[in-house]
């Protein structure tokens, strides 16, 4: 957006704008018979503004407004002057009272919102935001007022001695706007006092549905998780099976198994065993078992804890069921019978070592924009190479995917996606090097591929144009 309220598009005017890697034979082929890749250098910024209205353009030199005349910009129906008011006036600011005097004002002003609004992060961005300030912003009527005081009030319910604390916590809970609500959970998430699990128990007591609101309680309790699962645990009200409440506990369980905490994890399963009724859990079992890792064979590791759970062993002639028979399979302790060894991956020889050294730079100049540095893939983008059948198990399989390229609907780690895949445009011994890297990196531990293995499928090959469905896998 423009200063004259225009909507400015930067057009690159090119029939087809792609990454070399991904352009196959077919895409290739596409370009050059409609001439896709013309005109080159011709592009075009596109002026847009609705049709009859006058240009918007403010009659005014911000380079020439003192600073407090700047404050009343903050509310003007222009985006753009609205925007570098503020960020001027930050800049500028040196003190000036008047200054501080005329943003506190307008931050309360109930009948100019978006002037408040800005008001409000200008006063924060300064370092003047007051406490005061705060509580009467939370009671005006537009919820973007209330949610931007509710946000900006983090950095004064961190400081020693602050009051908002009550005004924040029923923002959160009894907002009509979600937005405030969700707002006010984070801010209360920034602060180490304990209070704030209450204003948690509190709102989601009243309403888990809202995703926005329940990852605002989860983003202020890293390493906090198990322990706020028993505050739940201990509701009465929290036995019923509710909209979004299953939700929240398996990722609540989620977070205590990706930390790895022994302790907290012990928590988890001792509650599963002992929850207050059986969609608990199945919800905390479930959030645990979704991050198990995955050993050097892509075999799922069991998850560890330090002693046989307290609850299994207490209970043990009683029929747990299904419970007990889910911790067992996911679960291990030292000394558990049956306890599955998992076998070390043997050591690469020195020509192996050196086909992995070469498939790392492979990797990175061809295949790491897309599966990432971490081999772990990007959502909507590319799935992970880590501990997947495909990249773990035959040799034969996965040279033909990357010789022949992969196109159609295929489940990875439950996930469907419906790409292309590229071919890979390399020898045999470039093909080979850079499986071998995936093979044996982020904690795969399959047999390198050799080149004549590559050799062979390409020959198997060599008459094929179109790329590999994922029914012939």
């Amino acid at each position: 957006t423009g200063p004259d309220g225009a909507l400015y598009v930067g057009d690159m005017y090119r029939g087809i704008i792609q990454h070399r890697i991904f352009m196959t034979s077919f895409l290739r082929a596409q370009v050059d018979a409609r001439g896709l890749a013309a005109p080159a250098g011709q592009g075009r910024v596109w002026r847009i503004v609705k049709s009859g209205e006058p240009d918007e353009a403010p009659d005014v030199d911000l380079l020439d407004v003192e600073i407090k005349d700047a404050v009343g910009l903050l509310a003007s129906d222009n985006t753009w002057l609205r925007r570098t008011a503020q960020r001027l006036i930050i800049e500028w600011f040196d003190g000036e009272g008047e200054v501080v005097e005329a943003l506190r004002a307008l931050a309360v002003d109930g009948t100019r919102p978006l002037g408040a609004m800005h008001a409000i992060w200008t006063l924060e961005g300064v370092g003047f935001l007051d406490e005061r300030t705060i509580q009467v912003a939370l009671v005006l009527e537009d919820p973007r007022v209330r949610a931007a005081a509710a946000r900006a009030s983090e950095s004064l319910l961190i400081q020693e001695g602050s009051e908002l604390f009550g005004f924040i916590a029923a923002a959160a809970t009894y907002d009509p706007a979600e937005r405030v609500r969700a707002h006010a959970l984070l801010a209360l998430g920034a602060i180490p006092s304990p209070s704030k699990f209450d204003a948690f128990v509190d709102r989601l007591t009243k309403s888990a549905k809202s995703p926005f609101e329940r990852s605002a309680v989860l983003s202020g309790l890293q390493y906090q998780e198990a322990s706020f699962l028993k505050r739940l645990a201990a509701q009465p009200k929290w036995s019923d099976e509710r909209v979004g409440r299953k939700d929240l506990l398996v990722a609540l369980a989620a977070c205590v198994g990706r930390e790895g905490i022994a302790s907290n994890v012990e928590d988890v399963v001792n509650l599963a065993l002992r929850a207050p009724a059986a969609w608990w859990s199945e919800a905390l079992l479930s959030g645990l078992e979704s991050t198990r890792k995955k050993g050097p064979k892509g075999e799922r590791v069991p998850i560890m804890l330090p002693e046989r759970p307290t609850a299994l062993a207490a209970l043990t002639a009683r029929d747990l069921g299904d419970v007990a028979e889910r911790v067992a399979g996911c679960c291990t302790w030292p000394g558990k019978e049956g306890d599955v060894v998992f076998e070390a991956p043997r050591e690469l020889t020195a020509v192996e070592q050196a086909s992995y050294a070469r498939g790392a730079e492979v990797f990175t100049r061809v295949c790491m924009q897309c599966h990432q540095p971490h081999g772990g893939g990007a959502p909507g983008f590319a799935p992970t190479l880590r501990g997947t059948k495909y990249v773990l198990g035959d040799g034969d399989r996965l040279a033909r995917i990357l010789l022949l390229g992969l196109e159609g609907p295929l489940e990875i780690e439950g996930v469907t996606w419906n790409l292309q895949m590229p071919k890979f445009e390399g020898t045999d011994q470039q093909l080979a090097d850079v499986l071998t890297y995936a093979r044996r990196s982020w904690g795969n531990a399959a047999d390198p591929i050799e080149p004549s293995i590559v050799a062979r499928i390409r020959a198997q090959v060599a008459q094929r144009t179109k790329p590999l469905h994922p029914s012939e896998l």
